[in-house]
């Protein structure tokens, strides 16, 4: 049983976890497992949980953004994402059926269109730690085919790129889908072309 599905404990009962469910923040201590994404298995204790994720004591140190596995006699598996770490505990958000977060699936997902590979990959690193899906194009023609196969609610593009340049991109994204959300890079080019 999953912490997003239903299940009865022995004798058609609910369990603890179950019953605790219903409450926003209910303190609890109970024995589990991390299992991190390279398959590390970490003892742990969970200190408080509910239906959107779990506070719970580590004594090995885990990554903000990892993704694991939280197991438990009382609740079964739960796919979950690191979302804070301190010294001895960490935050996990469970995660859907869909892979995201609760954060992740209410925050815009984004198409960053920048011809220079290096700010290409810094801004996608960037979003990303603040949890938003990125998707990256090096030009124009990439971005439209990207965001055919899948819409994002945001592009954030540069304006000037070979084959096919922002102000194209930016005039087939709004033909094409209204309603979309488009933001511009300054330029390095044209800095460069005005000079000081």
């Amino acid at each position: 049983m999953s912490i997003f599905g239903g299940g009865k404990g022995a004798g058609g009962k609910p369990t603890a976890a179950e019953e605790r469910r219903g409450h926003p923040r209910t303190p609890v201590i109970l024995q589990a497992q991390i299992e991190t994404s390279s398959g590390q298995r970490v003892d742990c204790t969970v200190l408080d949980i509910s239906a959107r994720g779990a506070r719970v004591a580590v004594a090995e140190p885990l990554a903000k953004g990892e993704m694991v596995t939280l197991t438990s006699a009382d609740f079964g598996r739960s796919q979950a994402c690191v979302m804070w770490v301190e010294p001895q505990s960490v935050g996990l958000e469970f995660v859907g059926r869909d892979g995201l977060t609760a954060a992740q699936s209410s925050l815009p997902s984004i198409l960053v269109v920048e011809d220079e590979e290096k700010m290409r990959d810094l801004l996608r690193r960037m979003l990303e730690r603040a949890s938003f899906t990125v998707m990256t194009a090096p030009h124009g023609r990439e971005a439209l085919k990207l965001f055919r196969e899948h819409p994002v609610d945001l592009a954030i593009t540069d304006l000037m790129m070979p084959e096919m340049d922002g102000f194209e991109l930016i005039r087939e994204l709004t033909a094409q889908w209204p309603s979309i959300r488009i933001s511009t890079l300054p330029s390095s080019h044209s800095a460069a072309a005005t000079g000081p």
